[in-house]
């Protein structure tokens, strides 16, 4: 979904500032009689993110997995 609204977000006269809030449902964290959800949490991944949000800092992105 983030990279559907991304491009949306770069048209922005601002620069794309802004927030994308995903929200996941219970039923894909508590399983039930029946019920067909998969949901997956990945944790803390490694990605370019922090180098991003860093404005690419690698070593104080890096120190972020430290």
């Amino acid at each position: 979904m983030a990279q559907t609204i991304l491009p949306i977000f770069k048209t922005r006269p601002d620069g794309g500032r802004g927030d994308i809030i995903n929200i996941g449902s219970i039923a894909g964290r508590e399983p039930y009689q029946r019920g067909m959800f998969i949901k997956i949490d990945s944790g803390q991944v490694e990605t370019e993110l922090s180098i991003v949000r860093f404005d690419g800092n690698k070593a104080k992105a890096d120190a972020v997995y430290n």
